[in-house]
């Protein structure tokens, strides 16, 4: 995979949350976001991963698992995220709370994730040919890389299929029918210890509204587009945090992070 973290300007701007345009006999693609775990340092990773493939195979954004403040590994899609959405620790950490108790003792924080749907509708593709582009609107771009998936393999989290057979391991240049993609996600705040987790959320409040946006693209020869989508979510203040926003605005420099994606 090549990631670039230098910002770009929009390639596209949308305030669509799911949006489908196809090319070269109809490729659909569709966006599902998710609030995930820090699939980095959470013990539900697999878990989760196994639910949002199975709600992104039913082709509709399905939640499987239940519910994300109840179960670690719950796959719930979302039309909106808040400051304790885009928080990650190296400590116990579950939608800006510090120490959570069970179940999410040994959960490392969440992550605003955008899932991928790709039929190809009788054409074939790979997942070597999957480009991304993400923004947000924030001053700061907190959002902001792109990249491609042309030395990756296919996984857990990148599965296809080449008519009825599973592709879930080798190389990425696989040709597939479908694919299934728990998603790139990043931009997450981060703050050091416990202490810091108050004004980490506050830096993550000082910069709202704003909005995230992502753009997928299959790549064919001479640089042409097969197909692309663009999504964009919209954040919410989170009233527990209003009241830490005078700390937040002298810490956003300490705790804003543009994460490598993580999946």
């Amino acid at each position: 995979m090549t990631t670039n973290l230098k910002t770009l300007p929009l390639l596209i701007a949308s305030t669509l949350l799911t949006a489908t345009i196809g090319y070269s006999g109809n490729i659909d693609m569709r966006v599902c976001p998710s609030v995930a775990p820090n699939l980095a340092g959470s013990l539900s990773g697999p878990g989760y991963t196994a639910n949002a493939i199975a709600g992104l195979e039913t082709g509709g954004c399905t939640d499987v698992g239940g519910s994300r403040f109840t179960d670690p590994t719950a796959y719930n899609s979302v039309s909106y995220f808040s400051p304790a959405d885009i928080t990650v620790a190296s400590f116990p950490l579950w939608e800006g709370i510090a120490n959570p108790a069970a179940p999410f003792a040994a959960e490392g924080g969440n992550r605003l994730t955008f899932g991928l749907i790709i039929n190809g509708n009788g054409n074939q593709f790979s997942l070597s040919q999957l480009h991304f582009d993400m923004h947000s609107s924030d001053p700061g771009d907190v959002f902001g890389y792109w990249g491609d998936f042309a030395t990756d393999a296919y996984g857990p989290r990148r599965q296809g299929f080449n008519g009825a057979t599973l592709i879930n391991s080798g190389a990425a240049t696989q040709l597939v029918d479908r694919l299934y993609y728990v998603g790139v996600g990043g931009g997450s705040f981060w703050p050091a210890t416990p202490a810091d987790l108050p004004a980490s959320l506050a830096a993550a409040t000082a910069i709202e509204p704003y909005s995230v946006t992502v753009h997928y693209w299959l790549q064919g020869a001479n640089n042409s587009i097969l197909a692309e989508t663009t999504a964009s979510i919209d954040s919410v203040p989170e009233p527990a945090t209003i009241t830490f926003i005078g700390a937040g605005l002298a810490a956003f420099g300490l705790f804003a992070r543009k994460r490598r994606r993580q999946v």
